[in-house]
């Protein structure tokens, strides 16, 4: 303990008062005068020695009392755990993120908080300390160094940000700032410690000069109902076609909701509504008819539920689904079976292409390419499908049973041709339902699909996706990534002799879905805030122009790079909010329309749990500081930088001596 005026104890010298007071006792006595004696007898007895050991408490309450005052007097404390220098840095990690808008009470939300918490940490440097502030946005204006007052003056711009980083992301990016040199700092994390975006705790490497200090703002539980997903039922969408609309609700709280209304909004006109029961912790499905009407349709599925409303709207726009460019490649003869599936002009628009004729300039603007049975693969051919995979295209290989041991090697590593001596066909595994690949392939489930027989002219394909497989378990439709774009092989020719798999009903769909896979990079329903770039092709503009994104509030102009036919972008997370946007060029036409949405991790609120962040904090070596309101915060860190105050303990053990002797007088008789 030490004292900040020690010369008070100077007042120790009025100890000798009620030393002097007690030895200098002049009360006079008082005379009664009784009539009779007789009633003296009813009178207790003092003995001498009892009124001395009631004057002696007495004395010692009183000189404890002033004891204590006089030392409370000195300003008493216990020293600082830890010094605080002028010349120490000190960064700030303040969440704001969506989740914090959740309520820590019924008038402030948990960013509030943590901007009062940033607040009173200000308040305890010494002035000429500097500050450093960032934020889920990651601006280059986060690297400036601030006075206190200046950063207080900061804190009053900060907003809500969709964007929400990951622990060793928030961790990283502050790393930078101590390449160059590693100066002796703080660094306070103030955030809601979302369980969901918190990524993984383990990879943080710590630094040790680096003091971490956790600040977590602590939230109710919320009861919180999210939008899942939201799909088509069927993968196109054709304007003059009805369609409808899935919608994936989820409870994330722990008490079952009753009655929430889910509606459905085209174009700013209602267009369904319904109300549904949720069980807690339960997701279900609710579907919407879409009528038909004029594209692209800008929809808006909305509930309503609180206290959490951000998550409440879900932004999604209906854009006709362009004819998916389909190409074969043939060396002989072209398959009338591919040819019929891929009639339907609405979906596809198809063209059979012979090795001797073949149009490069259209299989560049080609989605899908079917390479049927081709045994003598040019070097400008090979070159070029091995490019336009790379950069985003669908390969499908139908092997020739005539081809060379490795004549698609060079295009699809796993697909080797093995000689076939004699037919003999193997039936086929029934359909796994539960691969991804077949998701929305079936209206409903069957239990007794009836598959059919084939003979393998290729070797045991290896590939991480195998769709369909035969009896022995080996794969008859494999797939694997290759750059940005896919490949995929049958392990048998598309012919009678070897495969019963284009006379079957399920060769239809799973050919509409390979088609589909293609279309990577077309525009999707809706995107999220949390992608940092996108992919788009199929736009209606050829002279790779300059694209902005436009709404009523803002227009940017993203970073931008055309591929071919295209185009990636990368979205300015910090600057975009969610709702619809209108892709437009320089001359203001409107390209496409997008719509963008808040993460879906940002609904799931809760946080690590106070014994998983204890424990972390503990085998890492660092501090965390638990509180409920900023003047809890105030005293924890005076109590770290300033030390801890006591004179208000010696006024209240003041306070108690002179109760006691109160009490001595009064009842001591």
């Amino acid at each position: 303990m030490i004292m900040l005026f020690p010369y008070m104890l100077f007042g120790l010298g009025l100890l000798a008062i009620p030393i002097l007071i007690h030895l200098f006792n002049f009360r006079k006595a008082k005379k009664v005068y009784f009539t009779n004696t007789r009633f003296l007898s009813q009178a207790k007895k003092v003995t001498h020695s009892q009124n001395k050991l009631k004057y002696l408490l007495i004395m010692a309450s009183r000189m404890l009392a002033l004891a204590a005052l006089v030392i409370a007097f000195t300003q008493p404390m216990l020293p600082a755990k830890e010094e605080m220098l002028n010349s120490r840095m000190v960064y700030i990690y303040l969440d704001n993120s969506m989740s914090m808008s959740n309520k820590v009470d019924d008038n402030t939300t948990a960013l509030d908080m943590g901007v009062a918490y940033v607040e009173r940490i200000l308040k305890m440097y010494p002035q000429g300390t500097k500050f450093q502030l960032l934020t889920n946005d990651f601006s280059p204006e986060a690297r400036v160094n601030r006075s206190a007052e200046q950063l207080d003056e900061k804190l009053t711009e900060v907003r809500h940000s969709a964007i929400e980083r990951s622990f060793p992301e928030i961790y990283q990016r502050q790393k930078t700032e101590w390449n160059d040199e590693k100066p002796e700092a703080d660094f306070y994390w103030v955030s809601d410690f979302q369980e969901s975006t918190a990524g993984n705790l383990a990879a943080l490497q710590l630094d040790s000069l680096i003091q971490l200090k956790l600040v977590p703002v602590t939230s109710p539980e919320v009861e919180n109902i999210l939008i899942d997903s939201v799909f088509l039922n069927t993968p196109y969408y054709l304007p003059e076609q009805k369609n409808q609309l899935t919608i994936s609700l989820k409870h994330a709280g722990q008490e079952n909701y009753n009655d929430l209304p889910v509606k459905m909004l085209i174009n700013d006109i209602q267009s369904s509504a319904t109300v549904i029961d949720l069980q807690a912790g339960e997701q279900q499905l609710v579907t919407f008819d879409v009528p038909m009407q004029v594209a692209p349709a800008k929809v808006k599925v909305v509930i309503e539920e609180f206290p959490v409303s951000f998550d409440n709207e879900r932004y999604l726009v209906l854009q006709p689904s362009p004819p998916v460019e389909t190409v074969e490649i043939y060396e002989n003869q072209a398959s009338q079976a591919i040819e019929r599936v891929f009639g339907n002009e609405d979906l596809f628009k198809f063209e059979s292409m012979k090795t001797t004729a073949l149009d490069y300039a259209r299989l560049e603007k080609s989605n899908f390419i079917v390479l049927n049975a081709v045994v003598n693969i040019s070097p400008s051919l090979e070159s070029f499908l091995q490019q336009w995979v790379d950069k985003g295209g669908h390969l499908l290989i139908i092997p020739s049973e005539t081809a060379a041991a490795n004549t698609y090697k060079r295009l699809a590593p796993f697909v080797t041709v093995i000689p076939v001596d004699k037919i003999k066909k193997m039936p086929l595994q029934a359909v796994d339902l539960n691969d991804p690949f077949f998701e929305n392939v079936f209206e409903r489930q069957q239990k007794n699909f009836r598959m059919f027989s084939a003979q393998t002219v290729v070797a045991p394909m290896k590939t991480p996706e195998t769709h369909l497989k035969f009896s022995t378990g080996d794969a008859f439709l494999a797939s694997q990534i290759q750059g940005s774009g896919k490949l995929t092989a049958l392990a048998s020719p598309i012919d009678a002799a070897y495969s019963d798999f284009h006379l079957q009903a399920l060769f239809v769909p799973v050919m509409y879905k390979l088609a589909n896979e293609s279309r990577q990079g077309s525009t999707k329903l809706y995107y999220s805030l949390r992608d940092a770039n996108i992919q788009l092709r199929g736009l209606e503009t050829y002279n790779q122009e300059l694209l902005r994104l436009k709404n009523d509030e803002q227009e940017v102009i993203p970073a931008q790079q055309w591929m071919g036919n295209r185009l990636i972008m990368e979205l300015p997370r910090f600057a975009l909010g969610t709702g619809f946007y209108e892709l437009v060029n320089e001359k203001q036409q409107t390209v496409s329309s997008l719509a963008f949405n808040y993460p879906q991790e940002e609904s799931l609120l809760k946080s690590i749990s106070a014994e998983d962040l204890s424990t972390w904090a503990q085998n890492q070596g660092v501090e965390i500081i638990s509180v409920e309101n900023e003047q809890q915060l105030e005293a924890r860190l005076d109590e770290n930088y300033r030390g801890k105050a006591l004179w208000v303990y010696f006024i209240a053990l003041a306070l108690l001596f002179l109760f006691f002797e109160s009490l001595l007088i009064r009842y001591w008789k």
